[in-house]
This record gives structure tokens, C-alpha cells and sequence, in this order.
């Protein structure tokens, strides 16, 4: 697996396991921070943007970072005479 795709998945799981943790506990998710917002509300409004996030920089990352199969191909083709 490449660094980029570890960077990503660890990122994402470590939250997720995280939340799941505290979703065994009733208590906490549900302590108000907010008026009606509570702590569950803005830990998965959280996992969500991060998730967002780290999706957008591992495309802009995988464009940056070609398949020698893939520049050899488009190097290929754009010397065929069409």
C-alpha cells in the first residue's frame, strides 16, 4: 500500500474508531455543548469534514503522482499520427 493511501485510511479509522467508542457510551455523545448541539452531533459533523477533506487531498495527491504504466501509455499515443 502506498504512503498516501495508509495516510489517508489512518486518518479516517482513527476517528471512526474513536466515535464508535463513545457511541458505547450513552452519556457523552449526548452532553449539550451548544443550546441543542451536542457533543455526538459535533464529533460526526467532524468525522464528516474530515473525511471530505482528506478525500480532496488524496486526489489532488494521486493527480501529482503518475503510474509509469499510465506516462509511458500517454507518451505512446501522443506520437501515433491519428
Amino acid at each position: 500500500m502506498r504512503r498516501v493511501q495508509r495516510t489517508l485510511l489512518l486518518v479516517n479509522v482513527v476517528p471512526l474508531v474513536v466515535g464508535s467508542l463513545l457511541s458505547s457510551f450513552t452519556d457523552i455523545p449526548a452532553i449539550f455543548l451548544y443550546r441543542r448541539l451536542t457533543l455526538g452531533m459535533v464529533w460526526g459533523l467532524l468525522q464528516i469534514c474530515l473525511f471530505v477533506i482528506t478525500a480532496w487531498l488524496f486526489e489532488l495527491r494521486s493527480q501529482r503522482l503518475c503510474d509509469p504504466v499510465e506516462v509511458s501509455l500517454n507518451s505512446e499515443l501522443s506520437q501515433v499520427k491519428w
